[in-house]
């Protein structure tokens, strides 16, 4: 089942977009804070690898499936 993300634009613009991957809406985000002079480029590239580095690290210790929670207590 493939998933859709959409976002809305402000009232003035009255555009919605559809996305077909997480990461693109990431993508189209970081742009937007360059369009507009928010932030730079590269701090909001460091900033989504520090967010995949650190998600994956909490799916790795701690979001497991539940069948693991059992072998855990059984080797600590």
């Amino acid at each position: 089942m493939a998933r859709l993300y959409s976002a809305s634009a402000s009232a003035h613009c009255q555009q919605t977009r559809t996305y077909n991957k997480f990461s693109l809406v990431a993508t189209d985000v970081v742009n937007a804070r360059v369009y507009e002079g928010i932030h730079f480029r590269f701090s909001d590239a460091e900033a989504r690898k520090q967010g995949r580095d650190a998600a994956q690290w909490a799916f790795a210790h701690f979001l497991r499936p539940i069948d693991e929670d059992d072998q855990d207590e059984d080797t600590e």
